[in-house]
């Protein structure tokens, strides 16, 4: 038992030897490579037009230099103590002289400054490296974004990564100096989602025998109605995948057709659309369920005969088809549409062909719509 004691106390011994060996090894590897790193300070980014003052974004600054993890940055609170220490005024050290000489003082190797304007619609961000040593500017950065002031600290990850060599993200890049995307969550990068939905109006032309039914005399089951109506409808549009070029869309469409000619038609549509980020070209399909008055009946050669609940005569052929002296019927379809959204400002204006393919008559029509951008969060 005693020895299996003092075994005991060999092994923990070593174990504790081992992992205090290990601890150092470490903190004076971590300083070793934080020492290796190249020292920079960052005192003053001027502002002009934007929401956020010099010090927050000094502070964003700050933050994207640390995730590169290149350099060594020098604390802020260490940087306003020196300086003011040697009465130098940091909100207002831009020149190279006044960095070159703040860098000394902080032992630095580099000092960035620079500076985030907006014009017009437009946000300016232009970063300037110095070499403290060499009292040189070493690398200047200027690079025009889109007003999206939402999106700044995301602007400055842009630049300083191109400032330094490195290869930003190129979509992230795209999205915040491309003007002619349209709305998805690349090109507005903020953690909210765009809502595109609507309300749609347009015309339908209805084809074959279902065209002349409509023409048809009431007395004939018909409705005396031009085939070419009106419809008037809403889009509900729910986006369940919206990065890259595309995006896939649920759409869902109650639309009522006829009202022009004192009819009233209703449907809903279960869409499945892919759209282009890049242009606003999109192509949909899905299953399109309708409200439609049919009867019984049969032809005797051209005419229609209508059967309502007669029984019909022998070696006829029984059929169902559109009569306004029938009840109310669910009936299915497929309908396949492609269109195109336009951009005025912050409204999008969706325009859409469709057909729907039917053994009684073809449909098919034009569509249009517009709708604002929100968000929802």
């Amino acid at each position: 038992m005693e020895k299996q004691s003092r075994l005991f106390k060999t092994i923990t011994k070593h174990f504790l030897v081992i992992a205090y060996m290990a601890i150092l090894s470490t903190i004076f590897t971590n300083q070793a490579a934080a020492q290796s790193k190249t020292s920079i300070g960052v005192i003053a980014i001027e502002t002009n037009g934007v929401a956020q003052s010099p010090i927050q974004i000094g502070n964003l600054v700050r933050l994207e230099l640390e995730k590169i993890n290149q350099f060594m940055v020098i604390d802020k609170y260490d940087i306003y103590g020196t300086l003011k220490q040697a009465n130098i005024n940091a909100d207002s050290c831009n020149g190279k002289k006044c960095l070159v000489q703040a860098g000394g003082l902080l032992k630095a190797d580099k000092m960035l400054t620079g500076s985030v304007e907006r014009f017009g619609n437009k946000v300016v961000i232009a970063l300037r490296l110095i070499d403290v040593k060499h009292d040189i500017i070493e690398k200047t950065e200027i690079d025009e974004y889109r007003d999206l002031q939402d999106n700044l600290q995301e602007m400055l990850r842009v630049s300083i990564q191109k400032l330094v060599g490195i290869a930003p993200d190129a979509s992230l890049e795209q999205s915040l100096t491309k003007t002619d995307n349209f709305e998805n969550t690349i090109n507005n990068p903020g953690a909210e989602r765009l809502i595109c939905s609507g309300p749609r109006i347009g015309l339908s032309v209805v084809l074959g025998d279902a065209g002349k039914r409509i023409t048809a005399d009431r007395e004939n089951g018909g409705w005396e109605g031009y085939p070419v109506m009106t419809i008037f409808g809403y889009q509900k549009e729910i986006q369940y995948l919206n990065e890259g070029n595309f995006q896939a869309l649920l759409e869902l469409i109650p639309v009522v057709a006829g009202l022009d000619q004192n009819l009233f038609n209703p449907s809903i549509s279960i869409l499945n659309g892919f759209r282009s980020n890049k242009d606003g070209w999109e192509f949909a399909l899905g299953p399109q369920f309708s409200l439609a008055p049919m009867a019984r009946g049969y032809y005797e050669g051209d005419k229609w005969v209508f059967l309502g609940n007669k029984k019909a005569p022998e070696n006829v052929k029984v059929e169902n088809r559109l009569d306004n002296r029938g009840t109310m019927e669910f009936r299915s379809s497929f309908v396949f549409a492609v269109g195109k959204s336009f951009r005025s400002g912050k409204m999008n204006i969706p325009l859409n062909l469709y057909v729907i393919p039917g053994r009684d008559g073809w449909r098919m029509g034009l569509a249009f719509g517009f709708n604002a951008k929100r968000r929802e969060m």
